[in-house]
């Protein structure tokens, strides 16, 4: 489906105009369901630079089952992943009418800002219910906005919110709920586009984020370039840089209990720092980083980062790491890979999560959630190659 944004429509000078006077709403019109993105980092004109990091000795590559592709929820997007108390997946999604929906259903009145959905079965037969918001909802969707990361903790749901609305950019919000997304509450806090960061994504360990190696909850996100003039949607940010922070999973509503990954001492240990503006990036890509997932594959004892590259053509980054702020080494490095390719040229958000209850085989096979430009939840299995 191809619709035409407001920047389409309407002439120039009077989208300017109406920029100037309503920033935030016109821009919301004008990067929705098919065009997502304000800004030039996406542009795939854009010089390649060599890719980063050197590549893995413990996970040597990547391979797909194509075979195993599976395509539901056309229209709706995102789809972070966690492994709750009760057994089953909880994802969320955004701008869409989630699992059971038409492409038509997701821009009828079963659309939503963002809901979030139950996920039940194994990686070959499993089945998605809407739970909060979308087609046929056990519970109606509470507010707006995008669920970009989300866990489970000692039975409760946290879940990033960025906003207003389908933006993303602007702020960023903590949400939770302890009635397994029956409701949901936002924190009164937030971070903002002044403070260079959106997207977050927390880091899973299992079923209830019961291997945990300690007491604290991560969050990668990736860092604004530069603080916008005016409020906009997500693009590649160029460089491309990822943050680390985390707080006691006590504590994880408390703004103030949140600190930052700040480098490494001498003797290589991870700093930490309550003070945002003192923070290092732990990750870094030249080319180019949207948004992304971190993972930990407890099989293997690694965490796994996952990202769109460059622009939106079906790019694919895997790098691996031994602590969620590196030392990092490359696994994958993939450029238009046919399997991720979208169904038409587009600047929308491409994601990809590892499913945290499919690891099989210690960690070596998996299945992947992910959108590439196609606005719908796929999966397809894979493995791990190691030595």
């Amino acid at each position: 489906m191809v619709t035409m944004s407001a920047r389409q429509l309407l002439p120039k000078r009077l989208v300017d105009v109406l920029m100037r006077l309503f920033p935030i709403l016109v821009v919301a019109v004008s990067t929705g369901f098919a065009q997502e993105q304000v800004g030039s980092g996406s542009d795939p004109a854009r010089p390649w630079v060599a890719a980063p990091y050197e590549a893995s000795t413990v996970i040597t590559g990547i391979e797909f089952d194509a075979s195993t592709r599976r395509t539901e929820a056309p229209g709706s997007d995102i789809w972070p992943i966690t492994w709750a108390a009760d057994g089953h997946q909880y994802s969320a999604f955004g701008d869409g009418a989630g699992f059971g929906a038409t492409a038509k259903d997701s821009n009828g009145r079963d659309r939503v800002s963002m809901g979030v959905a139950r996920i039940t079965g194994d990686p070959a037969n499993y089945v998605g219910m809407n739970v909060w918001g979308g087609k046929a909802a056990e519970h109606s969707a509470q507010f707006q906005g995008k669920g970009t990361g989300i866990i489970s903790v000692d039975g409760v749901l946290f879940m990033w919110v960025a906003g207003p609305e389908s933006l993303t950019v602007p702020e960023t919000r903590l949400a939770v709920s302890r009635d397994l997304s029956k409701t949901w509450q936002l924190a009164e806090w937030k971070w903002t586009m002044q403070d260079r960061l959106f997207a977050g994504a927390f880091v899973n360990h299992g079923r209830d984020n019961a291997g945990a190696k300690d007491d604290f909850i991560y969050a990668a996100f990736t860092r604004l370039a530069k603080v916008p003039q005016k409020p906009r949607n997500w693009t590649h940010e160029v460089p491309g840089q990822v943050d680390l922070a985390r707080a006691p999973k006590s504590r994880l509503l408390e703004q103030g209990a949140w600190e930052w990954f700040a480098g490494f001492d001498d003797a290589g240990n991870a700093m930490w720092t309550p003070r945002i503006d003192e923070r290092r990036p732990c990750f870094e890509d030249p080319n180019g980083i949207k948004i992304v997932s971190l993972a930990h594959n407890a099989g293997l004892d690694r965490y796994l980062l996952v990202y769109n590259p460059h622009d939106n053509r079906g790019h694919f980054a895997c790098f691996e790491a031994p602590a969620p702020w590196g030392p990092w080494r490359r696994v994958a490095y993939l450029k238009s890979e046919p399997l991720f390719m979208p169904p038409e040229v587009n600047q929308r958000v491409s994601v990809f999560h590892f499913a945290p209850k499919w690891w099989r085989r210690d960690g070596r096979e998996f299945t992947l959630v992910f959108n590439t430009g196609d606005d719908a939840w796929n999966t397809v299995r894979g493995r791990l190659l190691t030595r």
